[in-house]
């Protein structure tokens, strides 16, 4: 591999990371000052990984990562590409968040409990939920005439009557 086809690799592999943090921050409610308050990250340093002039060393990953409410492993993963989420056998953070509306892990515990939906949690607190039990958690309390996308949101004029 010559030198010129590393740079351009290392260049797309800064874009790729520039473009996951810059999704996570906006996802998380963050500017750059609330995500460097957040992280502990110098601002001018988030602003040069958000520009893709470089990437985070590991420790300021860390850092970015639990400021984000994240693992380094899902952004890298994500900046890889490596994770498509939609095809992926587990809910990534951000999707769990989304499901519970709470960033907080404990009180994800406590949503995904109250809505019947089972997890395993890791050894460092990360939880592990199936898609597939979720689909059909979601699934079975979800009303018949929802279940068709044509029908979502129609009454059901059948039981009027007449």
């Amino acid at each position: 591999m010559t030198e010129h086809e590393k740079d351009k690799l290392k260049a797309e592999r800064r874009l790729r990371m520039a473009d996951t943090l810059y999704r996570r921050m906006l996802a998380s409610g963050f500017d750059q000052t609330r995500l460097s308050e957040a992280s502990g990250v110098a601002r001018d340093y988030i602003g040069r990984y958000l520009l893709a002039e470089s990437e985070p060393r590991p420790e300021n990953l860390k850092k970015l990562a639990r400021g984000l409410g994240c693992t380094v492993g899902e952004i890298v993963y994500e900046a890889e590409g490596a994770i498509q989420h939609s095809d992926s056998l587990l809910l990534s953070y951000s999707e769990i968040r989304r499901l519970t509306g709470k960033a907080r892990r404990s009180t994800q515990k406590q949503i995904l409990e109250a809505m019947g939906i089972r997890y395993k949690e890791n050894g460092i607190g990360e939880l592990a939920v199936s898609r597939k039990h979720v689909e059909r958690v979601l699934d079975d309390v979800t009303p018949d005439y929802m279940k068709n996308e044509s029908d979502v949101g129609m009454p059901n004029f059948a039981a009027l009557g007449g």
